[in-house]
């Protein structure tokens, strides 16, 4: 499954809510990657999420498969287009 969102958190992906999106993501059984530009990162490691800049209305492209992508999807949209 894969969705276009467009980051709406007001400061940007920043240390903090990268651990607590990672955290969010790590509920899931699905693999979420998100990809912005040509960097393609694992939602689930900080240490990738903290390997790009995500600033209010980039837009970037998630994608799910596992049982529960569907979820995950949206939680993960929620998470950066309502923080």
């Amino acid at each position: 499954m894969e969705k276009t969102v467009k980051v709406g958190l007001s400061q940007g992906l920043h240390a903090s809510n990268a651990a607590a999106l990672v955290e969010r993501a790590s509920q899931f059984k699905a693999d979420v990657h998100l990809k912005k530009g040509n960097s393609i990162i694992n939602v689930k490691s900080i240490l990738g999420l903290m390997s790009i800049v995500l600033k209010p209305g980039d837009d970037v492209q998630l994608t799910a498969d596992g049982p529960d992508e569907e979820e995950a999807i949206a939680a993960i949209e929620d998470f950066l287009t309502h923080k």
